[in-house]
């Protein structure tokens, strides 16, 4: 039996000592609650959070830089101290706003976390809001719309761009000089590869927010129906788990470099390692529902109460009581018939002339 609280399977019968409340009376969408207001989900909402306020952190210390740096080239000529404060406030002005607009995808995906997180943790009602994940959903739309624009102009780049570069009226310099034959192919050949480069990637991403369209698809499914579905795209827990390891790395370096875009950068590879991890749970776990365990008959080493009926099994028919059953009675010797005793023989008369 899976337990619907926690998903450990026990045999039949016997109650889970897991002690985990139970928050849908569905299983599927008991897991999806489950999940939803774990740990690592806080976690990954909290991160999420942290993601745009260290961006707009970096640019505001980015506009420092930059103040600082036209206070220096301001020392070095003869410009109005009053335009040269101007111009400064302006350009730290316009790094904020700027940082902040670019963080509002940003800021909606964590909104959308926050959402299904307060959604999964509420225990009045046993079902899931989808609203926390309709929000994620449009996100990677317009992720994938972007990425479908890049991907066609890379086309029509690819196309057109050897024709031009090939075309007799075209001439091919380098370093002042004209390069004919064998120079053109190279330059020819460098250019197609670094389309080739550039068209895996944005396919991968193209690949990548498809995915997750369809991963948030599966899940909205499963909170708005209660049927369970383990078509969680591995491709795209892959990625996830990808990205998020080399995101690592890079903001290791960047934290040397801008301590906040550094900070912002782990931040954003950690909520991607999480996401995986959780989503790679969530699909064992609907795994388990499609396909419960088989229970043998007679299990080896089955606790002692394995036998006891459990609380949805009805009550057996009651046994008619069986008459008692009467001993027969001993068997009575009977006397054995005495021997017939032996007559004597009678004396004969004797005869009157015998007596004469």
């Amino acid at each position: 039996m899976l337990c619907p609280k926690c998903g450990q399977y026990n045999p039949e019968g016997v109650a889970c000592p897991c002690g985990a409340p139970l928050l849908s009376s569905n299983p599927a969408v008991n897991v999806l609650k489950t999940l939803g207001s774990s740990g690592r989900f806080l976690a990954m909402a909290i991160l999420a959070t942290a993601i745009p306020l260290c961006a707009i952190l970096a640019a505001s210390g980015m506009s420092n830089m930059l103040a600082q740096l036209l206070y220096l080239l301001w020392e070095r000529s003869a410009v109005d101290p009053d335009t040269f404060y101007q111009l400064a406030g302006m350009i730290q002005g316009m790094g904020v706003m700027s940082a902040v607009w670019a963080s509002v995808p940003s800021i909606l995906a964590a909104l959308g976390l926050w959402l299904f997180y307060a959604s999964c943790r509420n225990r009045k009602t046993g079902n899931v809001s989808t609203a926390g994940l309709t929000i994620l959903k449009v996100l990677a739309y317009i992720a994938a719309i972007y990425v479908g624009i890049a991907a066609l102009f890379l086309v029509v780049c690819a196309i057109f761009v050897p024709f031009l570069v090939l075309s007799p009226s075209t001439e091919v310099t380098y370093n002042g000089s004209s390069v004919e034959g064998a120079g053109a192919g190279v330059i020819v050949a460098l250019v197609i590869f670094v389309f080739a480069v550039a068209a895996v990637v944005v396919g991968l991403t193209l690949a990548y927010f498809i995915s997750a369209i369809r991963t948030i698809n599966r899940l909205k499914a499963i909170a708005t129906t209660g049927v369970p579905d383990n078509r969680l795209s591995r491709f795209f827990t892959g990625m996830l788990m990808v990205l998020g390891c080399l995101s690592g790395l890079g903001g290791l370096v960047n934290l040397f470099l801008n301590f906040f875009s550094g900070l912002g950068t782990l931040a954003g590879a950690a909520l991607m390692i999480l996401a995986a991890l959780v989503l790679s749970r969530c699909r064992e776990l609907m795994t388990a529902l499609l396909y419960p365990p088989v229970q043998p008959a007679y299990p080896q080493g089955a606790p002692q109460n394995w036998q006891q009926p459990g609380p949805w099994a009805q009550p057996a028919a009651p046994e008619a009581q069986a008459a008692p059953q009467q001993s027969a009675p001993a068997p009575q010797e009977q006397p054995q018939a005495a021997p017939p005793a032996q007559e004597e023989p009678e004396d004969k008369p004797q005869d009157s002339s015998e007596e004469e």
